[in-house]
């Protein structure tokens, strides 16, 4: 069977391009700043006045500067707060952490909190978002040459594609393996700030204890983040490896007081 040469041009741009893709860094952070920006317009235009961005004065503005004085980043790193009962916090780019009072009024001490924003600063430091949006340039320029083999139109695809990654990333969540990344690089930054990093298993022990006490769709973190059991056991790991020490846990029957409405 003969192959046409504009097949075979196609297969092999295909071809080259997916090479390059697996050995070229991507300049990505442009789109970075552009995802960021299109997750905040959103987060805004959905709750209003009840989100804002917090100054150097705040409490958790302190916390996050504490934190990053122990970072070699050029990221800067901002809170937005969400006055919302949705359990929540995440990373949207571009040095941009989202806290909501939901989740947040569930602490009790500086350790969890601390462990909640070191979490999502972890994903900034380790470029998740950076390394999804590669994914999703490469997807879309593989995307754009297949349609070109077999005749279709998609001037626009990709920029769609990479709108539509800005503006559901928060929701679907980051993978399991971010995740896991982010929750180890936690526990070695709250050792090394001066925070006991038992604060981010007992933030997992509350997210349990949640889990079971609250409806799971208005429970958004626990539907977009690895089970807290399995999330405990390997931070608790890491404790052990990072202070020679095991966790504080939060005990029953504090969980049961604090839990008690």
């Amino acid at each position: 069977m003969k192959i046409s040469f504009k097949r075979y041009f196609w297969f092999l741009s295909i071809f080259i391009v997916l090479l390059l893709l697996s050995s070229v860094t991507f300049a990505v952070s442009d789109y970075e700043e552009y995802v960021a920006k299109l997750n905040l317009d959103d987060l805004y235009d959905e709750y209003g006045d009840n989100i804002y961005k917090l100054d150097g004065n705040d409490y958790f503005v302190k916390i996050l500067d504490n934190l990053t004085n122990r970072l070699d980043t050029k990221l800067h790193f901002e809170i937005h707060y969400v006055d919302s009962d949705v359990v929540n916090a995440y990373y949207i780019g571009d040095g941009k952490v989202v806290l909501f009072r939901g989740l947040l009024d569930r602490l009790a001490n500086s350790d969890q909190r601390a462990a909640v924003i070191a979490h999502e600063m972890g994903h900034g430091v380790n470029d998740h978002i950076d390394g999804q949006l590669k994914s999703v340039i490469g997807l879309g320029i593989g995307s754009w040459l297949l349609d070109q083999i077999v005749g279709k139109d998609s001037s626009d695809k990709t920029y769609n594609l990479l709108k539509k990654f800005g503006l559901t990333l928060i929701n679907k969540g980051y993978s399991r393996e971010n995740e896991e990344e982010a929750d180890l690089f936690s526990v070695k930054l709250l050792d090394k700030s001066g925070y006991n990093p038992s604060g981010a298993v007992q933030v997992m022990q509350i997210l349990d204890r949640l889990n079971g006490s609250y409806n799971s769709e208005l429970l958004e973190l626990l539907q977009t983040h690895p089970n807290p059991q399995t999330r405990i056991e390997y931070m608790t790991k890491e404790i052990k490896k990072t202070t020679g020490k095991k966790p504080e846990y939060l005990s029953g029957e504090y969980l049961d007081i604090y839990f008690d409405d």
